[in-house]
């Protein structure tokens, strides 16, 4: 029964994170925000949820290392999917196919992941009432970040609505929209409970399910709509998706420290900041090749992408042959 449960919620979310995308475009170009800012923060608020839902369970149920995991976790399988995307799109590098304007938003991932590592190595101790500063410090980059790309993208050219499919109107758009945030909601934490009960099933380790299991799974949504806004040509729609997502998933540990009892970034193990790195190192690769445009293309081959994809392995496989996440502090 746990596997038919978790096969029918993976399904929902897959149905929904299609739906997200579709709809989402055309909101995008009928209300005149754009591809660029509606996929790093609307449609990256959205699809992030299931995460968001699954911190928030975690850290209710006493176990903050799954919570900081998955977030952390979701940074480095939303570049690798990034990266399997732009390998396998047909229409050319996609990271050289979008707004100039995505660098922004790689930057502010990095701020906010590189700052959450150094809290967790480093946790300030330091409190406001029962909030812990660490989290209101992310929460406050977060906010100043997306005023300033929001202020950034004021200035860029709006798409025409010719681009969009007459047949769908912005009611119906906006309907459908938020139908499928709701799907995403309810099978979220369904998809989460049966992943964790088969995970005590087969014996995993808490630290193996936060960082690359539940990533995964939660990231399904931003890997089903990316994939479908690039098939549709929305790159601006997809690349944003998926930086816009780390962004969110970062500044989502400083929402979640704030409902904590006790000091989130202190209750986990060190070796957490390791995951950090890994999640640097890879947005950093993704805003190397969004800047560059790279032309070396040996086995005509995108190495950018492919060098994202061997990184999120290698450092995968290392993370966990270290045995890092299993250190107390």
């Amino acid at each position: 029964m746990t596997y038919v449960r978790f096969a029918l919620s993976a399904l929902a979310i897959i149905v929904g994170g299609i739906l997200l995308a579709e709809f989402g475009d055309v909101i995008a170009v009928r209300t005149r925000l754009g591809r660029f800012l509606f996929g790093t923060i609307l449609l990256a608020t959205s699809t992030t949820l299931p995460e968001l839902v699954a911190a928030f369970s975690a850290v209710g149920l006493g176990v903050p290392e799954l919570a900081v995991g998955n977030l952390l976790g979701t940074c480095m399988t939303d570049m690798f999917f990034l990266g399997i995307l732009d390998l396998a799109s047909r229409r050319g590098p996609l990271l050289r196919q979008v707004a100039i304007n995505h660098s922004l938003t790689a930057s502010l991932a990095t701020l906010l992941i590189g700052s959450a590592s150094f809290f967790i190595l480093v946790p300030l101790g330091l409190q406001i009432g029962t909030v812990d500063l660490e989290g209101l410090f992310l929460v406050a980059i977060f906010i100043g970040g997306m005023w300033l790309i929001q202020r950034r993208v004021r200035a860029m050219p709006s798409i025409s609505e010719a681009q969009v499919p007459r047949r769908i109107s912005l009611p119906v758009a906006i309907a459908g929209y938020a139908a499928a945030t709701v799907l995403l909601v309810v099978a979220g934490p369904v998809l989460v409970s049966s992943a964790e009960a088969i995970a005590a099933q087969t014996g995993l380790a808490v630290g193996l399910i936060g960082v690359s299991l539940f990533p995964l799974i939660t990231s399904m949504p931003e890997l089903i709509s990316s994939v479908v806004a690039v098939r549709i040509g929305a790159y601006d729609l997809a690349v944003g998706n998926l930086l816009g997502s780390c962004v969110l998933n970062a500044s989502a540990l400083g929402l979640v420290s704030l409902f904590f009892s006790g000091s989130l970034f202190s209750s986990v193990s060190p070796g957490f900041v390791a995951v950090g790195l890994l999640a640097l190192i890879l947005v950093n690769w993704a805003l190397l090749g969004t800047l560059a445009n790279f032309e070396w293309r040996p086995l005509n081959i995108e190495w950018d992408a492919a060098i994202i994809i061997l990184i999120y392995l290698a450092g995968t496989y290392l993370l966990f042959r270290q045995g890092l996440l299993s250190a107390v502090r």
